[in-house]
């Protein structure tokens, strides 16, 4: 069911900014046409990506700040890459479940393994 994908997810959703290190990166899977959406709970990294964002002239990214454990209920899938921190993974059941049929979920910037 997963696969690599490269510059082609039209849909991208991030809960829990990755660090700027990770080895696969929103950017990197993210088609330039895409829409990215990144949940962060710290008022002060969300600002960061917001200002990163603004500065690079993304319009294609949106920043919720907020704790994602209160916002991820009202997100509509699919999406084709799902990014999670560790510090979520407990709201990886209902992450999946908003990936498309081909999605991929990935883990502090590694691809995750089925369960």
């Amino acid at each position: 069911m997963h696969k690599t994908v490269r510059g082609v997810a039209k849909r991208v959703l991030v809960v829990g900014a990755p660090a700027d290190d990770a080895p696969v990166s929103p950017d990197a899977v993210l088609a330039s046409d895409g829409m990215l959406i990144i949940m962060e709970e710290d008022a002060d990294r969300a600002a960061e990506i917001r200002l990163r964002a603004l500065n690079d002239g993304a319009s294609n990214r949106t920043v919720i700040n907020g704790d994602p454990r209160r916002v991820v209920y009202k997100l509509a899938g699919p999406f084709d890459v799902i990014f999670c921190s560790r510090a979520y993974m407990s709201l990886r059941p209902q992450l999946e479940k908003l990936l498309g049929g081909d999605g991929v979920f990935i883990i502090d910037g590694e691809p995750a393994a089925a369960d």
